[in-house]
């Protein structure tokens, strides 16, 4: 559509063009996000068109639009399309019928997608079956897996499962650790309120309205820091001109802004700590919510873990560098059952833990 020439903030209805058409299977797993890339083009999420489980093989059927990530040009036609393909898509020109405008596949339900503006890798989010959510970066001609694979798991065949030539996730996260069953695809934050958030991608979760930042030094899986439970349904993220971050909720369609409550500098950050040090948390026993202080005499990587009483860690709370300083960092232990905890930190050449009582 154009936009209407009496009013710029609608859109003129006669002008409607239907650039591309794609039947719907069933009432799940349709189109997802569409964003115009730095090259120009128009990047297109569509899901495999369910039902559960993909019993077509969409994702991996390279004649079918179903379960890719689809990319066309739409400033110019090319025969009896409204669009053009873009000369430079793995399939253009290939002689198997493969569909060109496929950029991407092997996914199952790549319903939000977003583009860095510094770096220009294209990440999304895409919605698992029954095992587990993923996080990708998108690359052209890439097979992600679907439906041999869900995460980092097998899918179809359930073991044994070929795993020659696909691209495994950046991070997963499976249903059975609790913390969420369908992720919803963010940004790599790039605005200035958050400093330690910057570079970082943030992304959720529609069913449990976790909201993570994603640790990822571009060669092992990636790690998920927990930065809030949102205490609602959140079905998409968004960015101004300033490229800060927002969230919508899905049940109010509220729009909500990321605060940072949960890292924080304490007052005397001014002055530097002249030892590296962990402290009691407050309160303690806690309900809830405590806060969790430390010290850091010089820059320092720095890892905060939750353990419990077997020695098993069960939530990374930190795992970033900072600077000299003095933190705190406010953890949310909602999804853990009451019991005694340990938390550790490792920072400057040295490892401390404390125990923590959660009694709800």
């Amino acid at each position: 559509m154009k936009v209407s020439a009496s009013n710029p903030d609608s859109a003129d209805n006669s002008s409607e063009l239907i650039l591309l058409n794609i039947p719907a299977y069933t009432q799940v797993h349709k189109g997802g996000k569409l964003f115009f890339g730095a090259d120009g083009f128009l990047y297109i999420g569509i899901g495999d068109g369910g039902g559960q489980g993909d019993p077509n093989n969409n994702g991996q059927n390279l004649t079918k639009l179903y379960g890719k990530i689809l990319r066309i040009d739409v400033n110019t036609t090319s025969g009896s399309l409204n669009y053009s393909i873009p000369t430079s898509n793995p399939f253009y020109g290939n002689t198997s019928g493969y569909r060109e405008e496929i950029f991407a596949y092997g996914l199952r339900n790549p319903w939000k997608i977003s583009q860095d503006p510094v770096s220009s890798k294209i990440w999304v989010g895409d919605v698992g079956n029954n095992i587990a959510e993923e996080v990708d970066i998108i690359e052209s001609g890439i097979n992600y897996g679907w439906k041999t694979m869900e995460g980092f798991e097998c899918f179809s065949p359930s073991t044994g499962c070929d795993t020659t030539g696909l691209r495994k996730p950046v991070l997963a996260y499976l249903h059975t650790e609790g913390v969420g069953s369908s992720v919803v695809g963010g940004y790599v934050y790039r605005g200035s309120k958050f400093p330690a958030l910057f570079g970082k991608y943030i992304f959720g979760d529609f069913v449990s309205g976790n909201i993570w930042s994603l640790n990822y030094d571009g060669i092992n899986a990636g790690t998920k820091t927990l930065l809030t439970d949102a205490n609602f349904s959140l079905s998409t993220f968004g960015v101004d001109k300033n490229n800060e971050l927002y969230i919508c909720n899905y049940t109010s369609g509220k729009i909500y802004q990321l605060q940072d409550t949960t890292v924080g500098v304490n007052l005397n950050s001014s002055i530097i700590p002249t030892s590296t040090n962990l402290f009691q948390n407050f309160p303690n026993p806690f309900n809830p919510v405590t806060k969790i202080n430390f010290t850091l005499s010089k820059n320092s990587f720095v890892r905060l873990s939750i353990f419990d009483l077997q020695g098993k860690e069960i939530q990374n709370l930190l795992n970033e560098n900072l600077s000299a300083g003095d933190y705190y960092y406010t953890f949310n232990a909602q999804t853990l059952a009451s019991g005694t905890y340990f938390y550790r930190l490792e920072a400057a050449g040295t490892i401390q833990s404390k125990r923590m009582v959660l009694l709800k």
